[in-house]
């Protein structure tokens, strides 16, 4: 479990004399939980379940038009897998699944001064399934 508070506090004047004064506060929760099962000798699972929540960066928040202020990040990340290993070699295979909302994404937009825009990105979603295998296949 990860507790975070950010605490921001903006007081200026851009360079194209804008005042970018501003505040912002976060309190994020973070928790993480996880578990691994062996099935057997050579067999075993394991399962994940994170949240995650991420500010916007003192950039992200100074550059920003004022009407298109960038909001906390929030993910859900879900992975499963399984494990097999032999006397020569051992075989994984992970499935993620990440659920974003509010991501800040790059569009190649730029504002009034020519820094990026990263706008939120209402929802998100990322599924990978991936494999490693590793050891030694040939013994010589």
């Amino acid at each position: 479990m990860q507790l975070r508070a950010i605490n921001y506090s903006i007081n200026g004047i851009h360079d194209n004399l804008l005042d970018i004064s501003q505040k912002h506060d976060y309190l994020f929760v973070n928790p993480k939980a996880g578990f691994v099962v062996p099935v057997n000798k050579r067999n075993q699972v394991y399962f994940s379940a994170a949240i995650a929540n991420r500010e916007p960066t003192r950039t992200d928040l100074k550059d920003a038009d004022l009407d298109n202020q960038p909001k906390e990040e929030l993910l859900l990340n879900i992975e499963a897998g399984h494990t097999y290993t032999s006397n020569d070699f051992r075989f994984h295979t992970n499935l993620f699944f990440m659920d974003y909302k509010d991501q800040l994404v790059m569009t190649g937009k730029i504002n009034r001064v020519g820094d990026p825009v990263l706008p939120t990105c209402l929802i998100v979603i990322v599924q990978v399934l991936s494999w490693l295998l590793d050891g030694s296949l040939l013994q010589i």
